[in-house]
């Protein structure tokens, strides 16, 4: 019997090309179950380093007219976070 890598094995396998760090940009083909929320004090500048560092993609960003994030998605392959901001403690 084969053993298959875990998940986070999949999704944190890095390599080196000519000595940079260079992440992967495809994801595990998997159905999320869980779905993680996470709050940011600076929602904003967190979707955007998430979407830079990790491949992240943004579903849907929804925030007031002050700029406060009520509520984000942003899909990574079959699976998904939701985040918003620390400010919007009423969410």
């Amino acid at each position: 019997m084969t053993r298959r890598p875990d998940i986070a094995s999949l999704l944190w396998r890095t390599h080196y090309s000519a000595g940079d760090l260079v992440m992967p940009t495809y994801a595990a083909d998997t159905k999320a179950t869980i779905i993680p929320s996470l709050r940011y004090r600076d929602a904003l500048a967190a979707i955007e380093w998430l979407c830079r560092a990790f491949g992240f993609e943004k579903n849907a960003v929804h925030t007031d007219e002050n700029g406060i994030v009520l509520h984000a998605q942003l899909v990574f392959g079959n699976g998904m976070i939701m985040l918003g901001s620390v400010a919007n403690g009423g969410a």
